[in-house]
C-alpha cells in the first residue's frame, strides 16, 4: 500500500480486489497545475551536469513526433525507492519528414549528457530507433515494447510518480504561452484511461485534432528509471549544484 498508494489504480486492482471498468480521465487539470514547477521560467536548454533521460514518441500519419528529456534526481530516492523527475524541455516535430528530423532529434538530443533514450517502436518506430543508433552510436536507445502489458507498466508508473509528486515540467509565465507547453497541458487534461483487465490502456478521445504524443513521450523517458527496469547494469549516478532539486522543490 505505501510503495503503490491506497488509492492507486494497481493496489485496488491487486489487492483491495476491486474491478475497475470505466473508462475516466488519466488525471485533471488540477492536478498538472500542482505539479507544474512555476519557479521554472523557460525550459532547460543544455544540461550536463548528471546523466538524463529521454523518450522519443514517433509520428504516425495524423501525429507528431514528439521528444521529452527528464532529469531525474538519481542521489535521492525516497523510503520506497521512487526518485524526482524533473522535465527539462520538449521538441515538438511537426509536418516534418523523417529525413528532416532525425538531424534535428540529433542536434537536440546533443544539448544533454543522455543517459538512455526510450524509443516508441510501433509504427515506424523500428526504422526510427536503427537510424538513430546509427547517427549516435554513444548512447544507449532502446526499443519500447508495443504489448498491452508493457504499456500498461509505463503509464502505471507514470501514474504512480505523479501520485506521489514525483515529477514536475516547466510552469512559470514565460513557460506557459509556449506552443510546446501549450500542447503538453492539452494533452495531459485530455488524455483518456480504459481500463482492461489488469491492464490499462492510455490514449487521445477520437477526436479529429486530440492527440497523445506529448504524454507517450513523457511516460517512455520515465519508465527507463522503474528499477526493476534496469535492474541489470543500471549504475548509481552524481549529481552536482541541481538547481532543478534544490531544499526549496514543491514535493
Amino acid at each position: 500500500m505505501l510503495a503503490m498508494g491506497e488509492d492507486s489504480d494497481d493496489f485496488r486492482l491487486s489487492y483491495k480486489l476491486e474491478w475497475i471498468l470505466d473508462k475516466g480521465m488519466f488525471t485533471t487539470s488540477e492536478r498538472l497545475d500542482v505539479l507544474g514547477d512555476r519557479s521554472m521560467q523557460s525550459c532547460v536548454h543544455n544540461w550536463f551536469n548528471s546523466p538524463v533521460v529521454a523518450g522519443i514518441d514517433c509520428a504516425r500519419k495524423k501525429d507528431r513526433t514528439v521528444v521529452t528529456v527528464v532529469l531525474p534526481d538519481w542521489n535521492n530516492p525516497d523510503a520506497d525507492g521512487f526518485i524526482y523527475h524533473a522535465v527539462l524541455d520538449w521538441l515538438d516535430l511537426e509536418g516534418k519528414g523523417w529525413e528532416e528530423q532525425y538531424p534535428l532529434i540529433v542536434e537536440f538530443l546533443r544539448r544533454y549528457k543522455i543517459w538512455k533514450v526510450n524509443v516508441d517502436t510501433g509504427g515506424v518506430g523500428d526504422v526510427v530507433v536503427a537510424r538513430l543508433r546509427a547517427l549516435m552510436p554513444d548512447i544507449i536507445f532502446v526499443d519500447a515494447l508495443d504489448s498491452p502489458a508493457e504499456a500498461s507498466d509505463r503509464w502505471k508508473w507514470l501514474s504512480q510518480l505523479m501520485d506521489r509528486s514525483q515529477v514536475s515540467w516547466p510552469a512559470g509565465a514565460k513557460v506557459k504561452p509556449l506552443r510546446k507547453w501549450r500542447r503538453f497541458y492539452q494533452e495531459m487534461s485530455d488524455l483518456l484511461i480504459d481500463y482492461k483487465g489488469p491492464n490499462v490502456k492510455c490514449e487521445a478521445p477520437k477526436e479529429e485534432e486530440a492527440h497523445d504524443d506529448y504524454p507517450n513521450s513523457l511516460n517512455l523517458a520515465c519508465y527507463l528509471t522503474k528499477p526493476d527496469v534496469n535492474r541489470e547494469g543500471s549504475k548509481q549516478f552524481l549529481v552536482y549544484e541541481n538547481f532543478l532539486v534544490g531544499k526549496n522543490r514543491r514535493r
